[in-house]
């Protein structure tokens, strides 16, 4: 999974469209490549993003600078995460 597609100073490019489409299609030849251990990790990771960001949420936790001055900080991470779709996929 993509963690960050963004640049200096969180910005993004007007090329941000064909990079995430690009990206979208690396992920997927990687996520071929998975084992069952790395499905179940992968599903830890989600487990515990989830909670961090009701975590934040909770906490209202907000960017102080930047773009995204005043914004919850869970919903811009949420916003830029590229997560593809369990694929149900089990190592033998």
């Amino acid at each position: 999974m993509i963690r960050q597609k963004r640049t200096e100073y969180d910005r993004q490019k007007k090329d941000i469209d064909k990079a995430s489409a690009f990206l979208r299609k690396w992920q997927k030849v990687v996520q071929k490549r998975l084992t069952g251990d790395d499905f179940a990790l992968a599903e830890k990771s989600r487990e515990i993003r989830i909670e961090s960001y009701a975590e934040m949420r909770k906490k209202k936790v907000k960017i102080n600078g930047g773009l995204f001055a005043g914004q919850y900080l869970a919903d811009v991470l949420e916003a830029d995460l590229m997560e593809l779709p369990d694929t149900g996929k089990e190592a033998a």
